[in-house]
């Protein structure tokens, strides 16, 4: 037997303090195939962020925490220490269903290089709460319990016939 280790595996939360938008997938998909920009610095962004960021435009390198508290199937609470703007790249799917709480208010994810998810940060202490919450599973039970009503209703409905 043999067990191999990659040891290039980036860690599953982690900062980045520039970004690089390309609003195609072809142009995404071939900077990540060529290497031309190295992942653990730059966060590839398909929208154009909103607020306002002061990302670094020289090559300094910060070191900016980034620890996992809580991980779950439906939640993630992650901590982040930044010392300076940039974003917390969180290496699980993007899904339009999760949402993201920093400090307690609803911020916007973005969907990082082509798979993952991103979360523009500014200077300081954050406590981010990653939540899933689709749209679908509120739909259904809504129609779950309109469902049950309307039976319930034609069942009362008849006994009152008889």
């Amino acid at each position: 037997y043999r067990v191999y280790k990659n040891t290039e595996v980036f860690p599953r939360a982690f900062t980045v303090h520039r970004s690089l938008i390309l609003n195609r997938e072809e142009d995404i998909l071939a900077v990540l195939k060529d290497n031309s920009v190295p992942l653990d610095e730059v966060v590839i962004l398909e929208d154009e962020p909103e607020g306002r960021l002061n990302l670094s435009t020289s090559d300094n390198k910060y070191h900016s925490m980034a620890r996992i508290e809580e991980y779950g199937p439906h939640s993630v609470v992650v901590n982040v220490d930044m010392k300076a703007d940039g974003y917390l790249v969180l290496t699980d799917c993007y899904f339009p269903g999760w949402r993201v709480y920093v400090d307690g208010e609803r911020s916007k994810i973005y969907k990082a290089d082509y798979i993952f998810r991103a979360v523009a940060l500014q200077k300081g202490e954050h406590k981010l709460h990653f939540v899933y919450k689709p749209f679908s599973v509120r739909l259904g039970l809504v129609l779950i319990a309109l469902s049950f009503s309307l039976i319930v209703c034609i069942f009362i409905k008849t006994r009152r016939k008889r």
